[in-house]
């Protein structure tokens, strides 16, 4: 993988634990559900919250660091093929762009890792490898989906919406009623621009939830 692939997906990670720590900032300085409940020492609430919320971000690292399905590379000098890899990148496009039906049901050979590509096998230009049963590559988890992984990334989408849902609830029950609709609008100015931002982050699982679901269901990948 590229440095600046590195880069860029160690930054969307940071960027998501920082997003998690302003919305539980958020929840404890607004009166939101959870900051009620733990005031009256109803815990039940709040300690649900937070194990969705440790299971959410465990998932959301295994999937990013659990094995793909990187195809084995026996050639012990493949490495140095990466060397030249615009090179080898316009092999590759070379080759894809013979039949397309070819391509998706029938054995091709990848000219950077060197190996005979299994059925539903693909190479990912930035992982640098071939991965069995090639769904996608996934910035937010810096990694690709696919066979070794599909399951476990179904079930964060699964919990990143739960979580999702449910944070953009705890945003909702930041604002407070107000006198007016101006005083209400300098008064509840934070929760409602993080209301709308977690509207945005919460429509991306629930798509890729229901669009993977279905995927499953089919037997079939993004990538077909």
């Amino acid at each position: 993988m590229r440095l600046s692939d590195r880069i860029a997906g160690v930054s969307s990670q940071v960027i998501t634990v920082v997003l998690y720590g302003l919305f539980l900032a958020l929840f404890f300085y607004f009166p939101s559900n959870l900051k009620v409940g733990l005031e009256a020492q109803e815990f039940g609430y709040p300690i649900a919250y937070f194990i969705f919320l440790a299971l959410n971000l465990a998932l959301y690292f295994a999937v990013g660091f659990v094995n793909p399905g990187f195809v084995h590379i026996m050639d012990s000098e493949a490495g140095i093929m990466l060397e030249d890899q615009d090179h080898m990148n316009r092999e590759m496009d070379d080759d894809m762009q013979g039949d397309e039906e070819q391509a998706r049901s029938g054995t091709r050979h990848c000219a950077i890792c060197k190996v005979d590509q299994a059925l539903r096998t693909r190479h990912c230009r930035k992982c640098q490898r071939c991965v069995g049963r090639f769904d996608h590559h996934c910035f937010l988890i810096n990694n690709c989906v696919g066979e070794g992984n599909a399951t476990l990334f179904w079930w964060y989408l699964l919990v990143q919406s739960i979580v999702s849902l449910w944070t953009l609830k705890l945003t909702a029950s930041c604002l407070t009623e107000q006198s007016s609709i101006t005083l209400w609008f300098q008064v509840n100015a934070l929760p409602l621009v993080a209301l709308l931002v977690i509207i945005g982050f919460t429509v991306v699982p629930v798509g890729l939830l229901v669009l993977h679901t279905f995927l499953a269901l089919t037997a079939q990948t993004t990538w077909e």
